[in-house]
């Protein structure tokens, strides 16, 4: 992403095409048919443009039949927008109509002043704040060590005993 020219719809459809699995999307181009029957061919326009994209994410978030699209970080996406943060969220409106998907995002407190900017966005928007894991409660202090566990659990390599037991001083 550029933070000059705005944020980059294209990467934002090409990696949730990857998250798809959508075979090939590194090499899909325009296609366009000549209108010359003697000739009868398919030429291809070269790199895609950000609409074909688009469509194409579409098509295989209905063809899935996905519920949900997660974007984290997405405070990004409103901060380099340069003023169109109510055009963006139309954009995702207009994604999420479209394929009948829900779209969730995930960000920091700037979001919530970001979203505060259009009625609209505050109608049809949902707070959900994680609080803090509050180490004088037994009951968060077993939640965070049973995350930080399953966390290591995927770590693939041999694991010093001191980071098995993480210091809560500087939790």
């Amino acid at each position: 992403m550029d933070s000059q020219s705005g944020f980059d719809w294209k990467e934002l459809y090409r990696q949730i095409l990857v998250a798809l699995n959508e075979p090939l999307v590194d090499h899909k181009c325009n296609i366009r048919t000549t209108t010359d029957y003697q000739k009868s061919r398919v030429m291809t326009g070269g790199h895609i443009t950000v609409s074909r994209l688009r469509t194409e994410m579409e098509q295989a978030l209905k063809e899935r039949k996905t519920r949900v699209v997660i974007l984290d970080e997405l405070q990004h996406l409103f901060k380099h927008g340069g003023g169109k943060v109510e055009q963006y969220y139309d954009v995702l409106k207009s994604i999420s109509s479209r394929t009948d998907c829900a779209i969730v995002g995930i960000g920091t407190y700037e979001l919530c002043f970001m979203m505060d900017w259009s009625g609209q966005m505050n109608r049809v928007t949902d707070y959900l704040q994680f609080s803090r894991y509050d180490f004088g409660a037994q009951s968060d202090l077993q939640s965070f060590f049973n995350a930080y566990s399953g966390l290591l659990a995927h770590v693939p390599m041999d694991l010093e005993e001191e980071l098995l037991r993480p210091d809560l001083e500087y939790c």
